[in-house]
């Protein structure tokens, strides 16, 4: 099979992994293709099984690569560290749709899944659309002229940022605001809470406590 995979996070480690113990894309012409165009961060470590500290600061496609071809020699395997959208069409053009069997997404970006989901139904390709947000997950097989398409029910919550994200590598200002009225929150309205509930009595404070698992 020649399958294109789009993101090489928590979700592109565990697809690399099965492909490895599979033989995928191990066959005379076939090749599995992978693109991310992040770098890997300290806070990946604890989801994203492939990479260690030594490989902070690489790009996870190429260190990807490399893990894969470790685990299985044989899959024929290329990486890209390229975003998928209208700008790089010159790379990923329609001679490379056409070539693919099947398209896998395994990232956490709205407007690229959208473009993906569109590239698969104009060359007629099947694809997985997965993702992960805190304790919330979502997994749609999507076969073109034969099921709904992502874009047909874009996710409600997704204007929700992961925690990861806010603490540790904000790159938008809306990550700083959701940062700064956490903090808020916590300073002016839970410990207030926590204080009016403390002063109506030992009781109602162990029962608001034990409420809230803290």
């Amino acid at each position: 099979l020649n399958i294109f995979l789009v993101g090489c996070g928590a979700l592109g480690c565990e697809f690399l992994k099965y492909f490895s113990m599979l033989n995928v894309s191990t066959g005379h012409g076939s090749k599995l293709t992978i693109t991310d165009m992040d770098k890997i961060e300290t806070s990946n470590l604890n989801r994203q099984f492939i990479y260690t500290q030594k490989d902070v600061g690489e790009f996870k496609s190429k260190i990807a690569e490399k893990k894969t071809l470790l685990m299985n020699p044989k899959i024929n395997i290329q990486s890209f560290i390229d975003e998928i959208s209208k700008k790089n069409e010159n790379k990923f053009n329609k001679i490379f749709w056409q070539k693919q069997d099947i398209v896998i997404n395994a990232l956490d970006n709205i407007n690229s899944r959208v473009y993906i989901d569109s590239q698969c139904i104009i060359y007629n390709k099947p694809m997985i659309d997965s993702g992960t947000l805190g304790c919330k997950s979502h997994i749609q097989l999507i076969i073109p002229r034969k099921t709904s398409t992502y874009s047909d029910s874009i996710d409600s919550n997704e204007e929700q940022v992961p925690v990861c994200t806010i603490k540790l590598f904000p790159f938008k200002a809306e990550h700083c605001v959701e940062w700064a009225q956490e903090i808020f929150d916590k300073y002016f309205n839970k410990i207030l809470k926590y204080l009016q509930k403390f002063f109506e009595g030992k009781e109602k404070f162990l029962s608001f406590l034990k409420k809230n698992d803290n």
